[in-house]
């Protein structure tokens, strides 16, 4: 009885156990691809930029025509994304110097889409603003 239940229990797990490990693999895969990038390597081309500083610094100064991303729900960002790029579009994130929320959230992002250009602002939002981003 006692081995039957153990076995019962082991069957119910390994698909949890797969799906941790699948996720854990797909999340680690996605960090290396995502890339940093200049504000002036950015700046050519089409580019849909995503602010992940809080809204507050946001307001007080952003890249021209980025989306704020840091209070909005990820589905709610996902659904920006999807209405504002197209195909050939870069996608750069970027929050204050020395920050990681815009690390994870390029990372997020490209492993919930598979789009491939998706980048981080090197030197954040102090870099662009550097460059003349309002």
């Amino acid at each position: 009885m006692i081995r039957g239940v153990i076995i019962i229990l082991l069957a119910a797990m390994l698909p949890a156990l797969a799906s941790v490990a699948l996720r854990w693999e797909r999340l680690h895969g996605a960090e290396a691809p995502v890339v940093g990038i200049t504000y002036r390597e950015a700046s050519r081309g089409a580019v849909l930029w995503l602010d992940a500083r809080p809204a507050e610094d946001f307001r007080r100064g952003h890249v021209a025509g980025a989306i704020s991303i840091a209070d909005e729900g990820w589905d709610r960002t996902l659904a920006v994304v999807a209405r504002r790029w197209t195909p050939g579009t870069r996608i750069v994130v970027y929050c204050a110097a020395g920050c990681d929320l815009a690390r994870e959230a390029a990372v997020r992002l490209r492993g919930d889409t598979g789009l491939p250009d998706i980048y981080v602002l090197e030197g954040g939002w102090a870099a662009a603003a550097g460059e003349g981003a309002r």
